[in-house]
């Protein structure tokens, strides 16, 4: 989505958005094993773990939407499911997920 941006926009969204881009990248590993680590110490952690997620998710999608509308068009559609399937993969791995 940042370099679609990026072509319509120049390079001013790039700067706006580095910051969540390298923080995204430093702490994936540590939050994913944050989450695997609470939702594994008992049934309570994971079950109001999977109660945010379920609550959360699909309000964050839907918020999302518009912008990847405007980035990407009507590739919009398939770059959003292709993020859901990463996040579906971290959330499987860190047994939040079946």
């Amino acid at each position: 989505m940042d370099q679609a941006l990026n072509d319509k926009a120049g390079p001013t969204v790039s700067l706006l958005t580095r910051f969540q881009t390298e923080l995204l990248e430093d702490s994936s590993k540590w939050v994913d094993a944050c989450l695997k680590t609470a939702a594994a110490e008992n049934p309570e952690n994971k079950a109001q773990l999977q109660t945010w997620i379920a609550h959360w998710r699909g309000r964050a999608a839907q918020a999302l939407h518009p912008l990847a509308q405007q980035a990407l068009g009507s590739d919009a559609d398939a770059a959003l499911a292709r993020v859901s399937a990463r996040l579906d993969a971290r959330l499987v791995k860190a047994g939040l997920l079946a």
